[in-house]
């Protein structure tokens, strides 16, 4: 900053002696002959600004500025209350605490702007501190996502074709995966080990009234496949929430859609949960405590009907969400009825006659009680609907593409 900025930056302008004088040598008998005499000060002091040689620099142009609006504030405010603003030794009350205020204002801004660059001249010609996690992980994203950029040539500004839309999913995938791996380790093992959790609550609740099998299926069994086919439907309606209400960066790719965000974050937890849960199934296997299953194909095939109904669900969650926040305080309630009528502590054939239809009234109780049914033949239900539960699958993901669709336009990106 040349010696003139400096005196400019260090000495407090008597702004109001300026004032005074041209107020004196005009009409200033109303308001609008006063504004008229201020907004000249104002023109005069830009046209001072502008004819410097080299050019003041913005921070001290604009704290010039805001002292001359300052002083022109307190000047017509004690001119409205009737003070002699003539008098030989006037001064507002406040503009002295003004001008302090503005001149630490000033010498901070210069302070930040000396420790830029300081910072750009230390650091010009050092290697990159990024160590080389951070590296490879920018690295992978980079080509994860190359498509996305249309200057690439390699992919499309939209998502309308299978390809693309597949891509699209990877890339986030890739991208969600990394973030639930950077996040506490104790909550990533508490992920893990969940089912495993509710797995011996339910177990240890049979075993207290001295019950060893449920209509022919060993308690260890039935309540790893109610409790961990819960646990993942129930984080894969609050993870697909937060994606569909919250998570807004990655919608400023214009190719990026909610929903293809919410379908990322689901995939990444049926991959955990079924990880986890055929895990256990081993060494409960190896233990001897849980047999293998009698149909794994439509066993696969209706765990993923599950995560499909929590899908739905979520994204209907976070749609309502956008619109009526608070909803938010109602989902863990939402959650904890549908945990009471899904049959994973017990199965309808368990109930009397008139208290069934409480529970089936329920998609999940079908799933549940259809997904033991083909890891037991033993287990002949009689009561779960395989047509209903299908339906219900195919009716709340319709539902969910069109709600998501019709929300885009109030998602605004971050």
């Amino acid at each position: 900053m040349s010696a003139q900025q400096a005196e400019t930056a260090s000495t407090k302008r008597s702004y109001l002696t300026v004032l005074l004088r041209a107020l004196a040598g005009a009409p200033h008998e109303t308001m609008g002959d006063r504004r008229r005499i201020y907004d000249s000060a104002q023109k005069y002091l830009l046209r001072f600004f502008d004819s410097q040689d080299p050019p003041m620099d913005e921070d001290t142009r604009e704290i010039e500025i805001r002292i001359l609006r300052q002083t022109i504030r307190l000047l017509e405010l004690d001119i409205r209350a009737g003070i002699d603003v003539w008098a030989p030794n006037y001064r507002p009350a406040e503009l002295d605490a003004i001008l302090e205020n503005l001149e630490r204002s000033r010498r901070v801004r210069l302070d930040r702007k000396r420790g830029i660059v300081e910072r750009e001249r230390a650091s010009a010609g050092a290697p990159d501190p990024a160590s080389p996690a951070d590296t490879a992980t920018v690295d992978r994203l980079r080509q994860a996502l190359a498509f996305l950029d249309p200057r690439t040539g390699t992919g499309s500004t939209t998502s309308s074709s299978p390809s693309n839309t597949i891509n699209i999913v990877r890339a986030l995938v890739l991208h969600q995966f990394h973030l639930i791996a950077s996040e506490s380790r104790i909550a990533v093992v508490w992920l893990l080990i969940q089912p495993a959790v509710l797995l011996a609550i339910i177990h240890v609740g049979y075993l207290l009234v001295d019950t060893r099998t449920i209509l022919n299926m060993d308690v260890p069994t039935f309540a790893l496949l109610g409790g961990g086919s819960w646990v993942m439907f129930r984080q894969v309606i609050f993870r697909v929430t937060g994606q569909i209400s919250h998570n807004r960066v990655l919608v400023n790719f214009p190719m990026i859609t909610p929903m293809h965000q919410a379908v990322a974050v689901a995939l990444i937890y049926l991959v955990i949960f079924t990880v986890s849960l055929t895990t256990i199934s081993l060494i409960g296997g190896a233990l001897g405590l849980m047999g293998p299953p009698d149909h794994m194909a439509l066993v696969a095939v209706h765990f993923v009907g599950i995560w499909a109904l929590g899908l739905s669900l979520g994204v209907l969650f976070g749609t309502i969400d956008i619109f009526w926040p608070y909803f938010n305080r109602l989902t863990p309630v939402i959650e904890r009825i549908l945990q009471l009528f899904s049959s994973i502590f017990f199965v309808t054939e368990q109930l009397p006659e008139a208290y069934r239809g409480y529970i089936l009234w329920n998609p999940l109780a079908h799933g549940t009680q259809l997904l033991r049914s083909f890891y037991f033949d033993a287990y002949v239900c009689s009561d779960a609907s395989l047509s209903y539960f299908w339906l219900s699958v195919i009716a709340g993901l319709s539902i969910a593409l069109i709600a998501e669709r019709l929300i885009r336009r109030y998602i605004q990106p971050m």
